[in-house]
């Protein structure tokens, strides 16, 4: 079988970025306030707004933080191996239609405990 390749440039959070509430892209990350593709994730309130209404300086946390999906819409940033499906015949096109990778390497929201891992 083919090995899942993804090829990204690096990202770097922006250093120092806090949002209006002090929160960086550290609790972004660590408490899943965002999917990886600029929407929010499991950890985030609906009541709470959207991401721009804790910008600080105009800059919210998909502008800011590479887990809520800083750099993703550049162009050539990740590229998909011609042909690829894992074990079950799912694409990479399936894994991002479905959320099962969150665009940085890790499990992304579509992604269940009882599908093992992803060298499985």
């Amino acid at each position: 079988s083919a090995d899942l390749a993804v090829v990204r440039e690096a990202c770097a959070d922006n250093a120092g970025w806090t949002d209006s509430d002090d929160q960086d892209c550290s609790d972004y990350s660590e408490k899943n306030f965002c999917d990886g593709y600029g929407g929010t994730g499991s950890g985030w309130s609906d009541s709470w707004g959207s991401f721009s209404d804790y910008a600080r300086d105009g800059v919210d946390a998909t502008k800011a933080c590479c887990a809520c999906g800083k750099d993703t819409t550049t162009q050539g940033a990740c590229t998909d191996i011609a042909g690829w499906t894992d074990s079950g015949g799912d694409s990479c096109s399936v894994y991002s239609e479905k959320g099962y990778c969150d665009g940085h390497g890790g499990y992304g929201p579509g992604w269940e405990d009882s599908f093992g891992t992803f060298s499985k």
